[in-house]
C-alpha cells in the first residue's frame, strides 16, 4: 500500500512540474510540488477514475446547478420595510470597507487596471516614474522593491488607496512560492499602520495554496494547533521580513 501510494504521489509530483514549470523549480517549488503531489494522491486514493470521467463529472454537477438556479424559488419575501435602528455592528462594516482598499491594493496595477479599465491608464500615469532600477527608495523613503521600472505597482497602491507616496513605508512585490508581496502603510484616518498581504494572483500563489498539508503551529497556552502550511510559510516569511528590516518600528515612528 505505502509503495502505491509514492508512486501515485511521484506520479502527481511529475504532473505538477510540468503543469507549473513557470513557477520555478528552486528548492521552496520542489517542496510544494511534493506537497501538493501528497495531498492530491491521498485525495484520489482508491478511487479507479480516469481524468476525463473527472472532467465529464465536473461539467454535469455545473449543468445541475444551472439547472436549478434557474427553477430555484424565493425562501422568503420580505414585506415589511425594516425599521432603522443603531446597529454596532454597522460601525464593524465601515471598517471592513476602509481596510478592504489596503487589501485590494496589495494586488498592485493589475487590478486596479481591471477595476477601472476606462479610466486606469491615465490615472495610473499621473503616479508612475520611469526609471531603470525596480528597488529602492522612492520620494518621501519608502522602501520599494521588486517593482517593475515604472513604479507601477506602487501607483496602483496610491490610486487604490488615496495615500501619499510619503504614506507607504515598505512594499515589496517579490513572488515565489511561499513569499508573496506585501505593503506597509501610514493609515491617518485611523491612526494606525496597515500591513496589507496579497492573496493569490500567480502560479506560484497557487502553489502555496495548494500546499494543504497540516504543519504544526506553537500557540501559548493551546496544546495541538495546526495551520494551513503554503499559508503559515507565507506568513512566517513576512514575519521574518519584517523583523529583520525592522519595517514596523519606522512606521509608529512615524506615526506615534
Amino acid at each position: 500500500m505505502t509503495s502505491a501510494r509514492s508512486a501515485a504521489a511521484r506520479v502527481w509530483e511529475n504532473r505538477c512540474k510540468v503543469l507549473c514549470c513557470c513557477a520555478g523549480f528552486d528548492e521552496h517549488s520542489q517542496n510544494a510540488f511534493s506537497d501538493v503531489a501528497q495531498v492530491i494522491a491521498d485525495f484520489f486514493k482508491d478511487v479507479d477514475l480516469t481524468p476525463s470521467d473527472i472532467a465529464a463529472g465536473l461539467a454535469l454537477l455545473q449543468q445541475d446547478q444551472d439547472r436549478h438556479s434557474v427553477f430555484r424559488d424565493p425562501m422568503s419575501i420580505i414585506t415589511t420595510q425594516p425599521q432603522p435602528h443603531g446597529d454596532p455592528h454597522l460601525e464593524d462594516l465601515g471598517l471592513v470597507a476602509h481596510y478592504m482598499k489596503f487589501a485590494m491594493a496589495a494586488y498592485g496595477w493589475p487590478l486596479y487596471v481591471y477595476t477601472n479599465p476606462l479610466s486606469s491608464l491615465c490615472q495610473l500615469s499621473t503616479e508612475c516614474s520611469c526609471c531603470s532600477c525596480t528597488s529602492g527608495q522612492v520620494e518621501g523613503g519608502a522602501l520599494i522593491m521588486s517593482d517593475n521600472c515604472c513604479r507601477c505597482n506602487l501607483a496602483g497602491i496610491l490610486q487604490h488607496t488615496g495615500l501619499m507616496a510619503t504614506d507607504v513605508v515598505y512594499a515589496t512585490f517579490h513572488n515565489k512560492v511561499y513569499e508573496i508581496p506585501f505593503f506597509v502603510a501610514l493609515d491617518h484616518d485611523r491612526r494606525s499602520v496597515v500591513v496589507a498581504v496579497r492573496g493569490t494572483l500567480s502560479l506560484r500563489d497557487a502553489l502555496t495554496d495548494l500546499s494543504a498539508e497540516s504543519e504544526m503551529i506553537d500557540v501559548e497556552g493551546v496544546e495541538g494547533t495546526f495551520a494551513h502550511k503554503g499559508i503559515l510559510q507565507a506568513a512566517s516569511f513576512i514575519h521574518k521580513k519584517l523583523e529583520e528590516e525592522n519595517i514596523l518600528a519606522n512606521a509608529f515612528w512615524k506615526v506615534p
